[in-house]
């Protein structure tokens, strides 16, 4: 059985995303569960040394739309594959939070 190591930083339901791992098939370990057995690690900007205990490591999936975390992690090995999701409203809605961000500071320098 595959394990999924999922840490969430501050986007989504947690419970959403476990549920929809598990839906799909897959066991799913969080942080503070044993790591021994995961083979596939689905992360977003997770603390260095997240994956220490995962022996079994295949591959890393990035929840976002790039892998620069993943690759200033020096403690990821750096042979294991790294995938990243590929959407394409995700750079459109990254440029409306872009513009949401921009009005909102305009409007509290007025």
């Amino acid at each position: 059985m595959t394990g999924i190591n999922y840490c969430n930083v501050g986007f989504g339901s947690q419970d959403k995303w476990k549920a929809a791992l598990q839906k799909a098939g897959l066991v799913v370990r969080e942080p503070g569960e044993p790591m021994d057995k995961v083979e596939i690690a689905c992360l977003f900007n997770p603390p260095p040394g997240v994956l220490d205990d995962c022996k079994r490591l295949k591959a890393v999936q990035s929840l976002g739309a790039g892998v620069d975390f993943l690759m200033a992690d020096e403690t990821i090995p750096k042979h294991l594959p790294m995938m990243r999701i590929v959407d394409p409203l995700m750079a459109e809605r990254m440029a409306t939070f872009c513009v949401w961000a921009v009005r909102g500071l305009h409007v509290k320098m007025m």
